[in-house]
């Protein structure tokens, strides 16, 4: 058989146009493809030249083709002074869809240009790019010593269906050097889509203003630089200055490297200017005056949400900034997001996030500076950037939007955040783009550098909570202090009756409808274990559904109300009849978010059960029906334990309060949660004698202790990821005190002091709010009992201990 007879596969050339239409979204992504070659290519300079109206004279090889089927043309050249093309390379390369020689080596880096630049544009898209623009597409190029250049061209109209790849035209031909260059690289699209498009002014500045935001507008290019003309104006891509940058309320810098995350933020006068009005104005005037800095500052250093932060105060080294906090986390000690499973160290990296305020005073400075306050809104983004180009993501990759929902009162929003995370190819090899240049795609490297970029802004939104909260407390403290002290008509923070009545109101409702629909569920399921006739008869989903749908609803409006009972109670000393029927309502939340996990196992074994036990019955298999049967009662009784533990939820039984002996709680509480602790490989160690006899409403007991045993799951999950051991949590009792720990590492110093303030918590957001230990601590208060972090350190230099002393609670003969 001859080889041109040879079996084998053909493309036809129309799959390319069709690629192409789906990588590219738009026209500043086409664009910006082209410039990455240039910067490929050792360019020093690239210019983007709109012509609009250029036409093509009569002797130009695509005259015939451009102008015979449309009276308009225009055209979008890319030129630059890189190291050109060889023709090698462009036979090779440039003319093989998706070839590219800068792809990765097989060691996951990329080689270096002669600059030392690491290559950006590693998917050979750049000329596929180029059909959302326009028709043709044409090169010219030359490397240096070259007395003529290059032109090669080609028709994305002309890849037509039933035309093979190999038989689309291309035309080759030389024609003279460029004039001043002595190598370099012109590509030019002819035949523009949307003439008319490119016509509008508005529509190329817009264009121009997107473009700015896909090359890092924060750091400059080292000589590179890149320039728009039309036919009436030049463009140099924006780059936000950084006096602008300077007048931002707050700062973030990050960096990781060496396994290290390391995280500073500062903070500047504006932050604590808050609200509009002449009473705030006034307030603020006078704790943050000049002459009342130091004092202030000295209250900032000493707060337990501070102290522990690396406080360091800016007063008089003229960088603008009042003062400045920072922590520093080992890869080793982040805590796992179960969201981001497997994550994996995705190398040294840096972020910078500038907070705005947007406020009167900042306003007033951003005008005297001469910078357009809305040219800074309109770039409020936090963008990726690699190797100084931006990588596509969502709006709010982020997530910084979910603090306008569930966060605390002062966290990082969308609308006042500027920023960027810088990565490059040379250290960041694991984390692979998308072929769409959308995002990047899901393996372990981009989970491990999420999980990274989810801890710097929890610290972010954390030290802003923080400097907030500490500002009130000063500012209450001053109205407190004598007639020097007093403020102007500061009034208490007070929160809606209604709205608060309404609220607790809702979650009783549903609270109440969940423990229904779990009874009525694990009813029909214990029925159709005892009947064979009726094991076919079971709508099995809908029992899933509408225990699911049932659980979330709890859950979600415990969740709304969490942000409204943490500021009331914390802005409050007295514990009052209604901040504390506040707290339980976020106590709902937290039951829910554990049971739903419970709940989901048991009725998959029950699930299972059920379908053994269907095909047993049809088969007619009395043994394989009974052992079908014994595993459904099993997981039934399992079931209906974690039910008995849904009582806080229901409205009346919070209040009732019962005696017995502190062991014996203790015992009870663990008794009803032996498969979740068998499941999690955790063992419970319980000394000491039967402890005092306390009057306690059990149902708050149990919340106590759930919350300590959900903090020490979580934390002994994560100590494993270092080093195998065994998992153990301690539970000694003597007399009134109780003392809980397990063999975890511990809690990190820079929480030690402000463990029990609401939102500080070292979980992941996923995992926790930051409110369990708050509310842990209100109900123990309520009942006149204490809790607290025992001095003592562990092995890793940590505290680890929690006390509780349940005098208040005691029976005294």
């Amino acid at each position: 058989m001859a080889t041109s007879d040879k079996p084998h596969l053909k493309i036809d050339s129309h799959v390319v146009v069709q690629l192409g239409s789906e990588l590219i979204s738009d026209y500043e992504q086409a664009i910006l493809e082209l410039v990455k070659n240039s910067y490929d290519g050792d360019a020093k300079r690239c210019r983007i030249y709109i012509e609009p109206n250029w036409q093509p004279e009569i002797n130009h090889p695509w005259h015939q083709h451009l102008t015979s089927t449309r009276r308009a043309v225009g055209r979008i050249r890319i030129t630059d002074n890189g190291i050109g093309l060889s023709e090698d390379a462009v036979s090779n390369g440039w003319l093989t869809i998706s070839a590219s020689a800068k792809r990765a080596l097989t060691n996951g880096t990329k080689k270096l240009t002669k600059l030392g630049r690491t290559p950006v544009g590693d998917k050979g898209l750049g000329r596929l790019a180029t059909m959302r623009l326009g028709d043709v597409l044409q090169l010219r190029t030359m490397t240096e010593g070259e007395a003529e250049t290059r032109r090669t061209a080609f028709a994305w109209s002309q890849f037509q269906t039933g035309r093979s790849l190999e038989d689309v035209p291309v035309l080759q031909d030389r024609l003279k050097a460029f004039l001043k260059r002595p190598c370099g690289t012109d590509v030019e699209i002819l035949g523009l889509h949307e003439q008319n498009y490119w016509m509008d002014v508005k529509n190329i500045r817009s264009v121009v203003g997107r473009l700015s935001s896909l090359i890092s507008p924060f750091k400059k290019f080292k000589d590179f630089r890149v320039v728009i003309r039309d036919e009436n104006d030049t463009y140099d891509l924006q780059d936000i200055a950084s006096e602008a940058l300077n007048h931002a309320a707050a700062k973030f810098v990050v960096k990781y490297d060496e396994k290290t995350l390391r995280i500073e933020a500062s903070f500047a006068r504006p932050l604590f200017r808050g609200a509009r009005g002449k009473r705030e104005q006034a307030i603020y005037e006078k704790l943050l005056s000049p002459n009342a800095l130091p004092e202030a500052l000295s209250f900032f250093a000493a707060s337990p949400r501070i102290r522990r932060r690396n406080f360091r105060s800016h007063l008089g080294d003229g960088s603008g900034w009042l003062f400045s906090m920072s922590d520093s986390i080992e890869w080793g000690d982040v805590p796992t997001d179960p969201k981001l499973p497997n994550a994996k160290d995705p190398g040294p990296f840096e972020a910078e996030l500038y907070y705005f305020l947007f406020n009167e005073e900042t306003r007033q400075q951003l005008v005297a500076a001469q910078i357009d306050v809305g040219t800074i809104q309109d770039m409020a983004t936090v963008g990726t950037y690699r190797d100084g180009f931006r990588v596509r993501m969502g709006d709010d990759w982020l997530g910084l939007s979910e603090g306008t929902t569930s966060g605390g009162f002062y966290e990082l929003r969308p609308k006042n955040v500027v920023g960027f995370f810088a990565l490059t190819n040379k250290h960041n090899s694991g984390l692979i783009e998308k072929s769409d240049r959308e995002g990047f795609v899901d393996n372990e490297a981009w989970r491990g550098f999420m999980m990274l970029a989810q801890r710097a802004k929890k610290f972010a939104n954390e030290a802003l909570e923080s400097a907030r909260t500490t500002y009130n407390d000063y500012s209450k403290k001053a109205a407190q202090a004598g007639p020097g002290g007093a403020l102007p008509n500061q009034d208490p923070i007070t929160l809606s009756q209604v709205q608060a009545r309404d609220a607790l109101d809702r979650i009783d409702r549903e609270a109440a409808n969940f423990r229904a629909v779990v009874s009525r569920s694990v009813g029909l399921l214990a029925d159709a274990g005892r009947t064979r006739n009726s094991i076919d008869t079971v709508d099995f989903a809908g029992v899933n559904d509408e225990l699911t749908t049932s659980l979330t609803s709890v859950s979600r409006s415990a969740d709304e109300q969490a942000k409204i009972l943490a500021r009331l109670v914390d802005q409050n000393s007295a514990l009052n009849e209604q901040n504390t029927r506040l707290i339980e309502a976020a106590a709902v939340g937290l039951s829910a978010r554990t049971l739903a996990h419970e709940i989901a196992s048991y009725v998959n074994q029950i699930d299972r059960g059920i379908r053994a036990a269907s095909r047993a019955h049809q088969r007619n298999d009395s043994s394989a029906f009974d052992k079908a049967v014994l595993g459904i009662s099993g997981a039934i009784r399992e079931l209906k334990k974690v039910v008995s533990t849904i009582d806080p939820l229901l409205p009346g039984s919070r209040s009732l309060k019962e005696s017995f002996q502190l062991a014996e709680g203790v015992r009870t509480f663990f008794s009803l949660r032996e498969k979740r602790l068998e499941a999690a490989g955790v063992k419970v160690k319980i000394s000491g004698g039967p402890g005092s006899k306390i009057r306690f409403a059990e149902t708050r007991f149990n919340q106590v202790l759930e919350n300590l045993l959900q903090n020490s799951l979580f934390w002994l999950a994560n100590s494993e990821r270092e080093t195998k051991r065994d998992r153990y949590i301690y539970v000694e009792i003597n007399q009134r005190l109780l003392t809980w720990y397990d063999s975890g590492k511990g809690i990190r110093e820079v929480v030690e002091d402000s463990l029990f303030d609401p939102y500080v918590t070292d979980k992941p957001a996923s995992e926790g709010r930051g409110l369990g230990l708050f509310i842990v601590d209100a109900f123990l208060r309520s009942e006149k009992c204490e809790i607290w972090l025992d001095q003592e350190r562990n092995m890793h230099g940590r505290r680890f201990k929690f006390q509780i002393d349940f005098t208040g609670a005691m029976i005294r003969d």
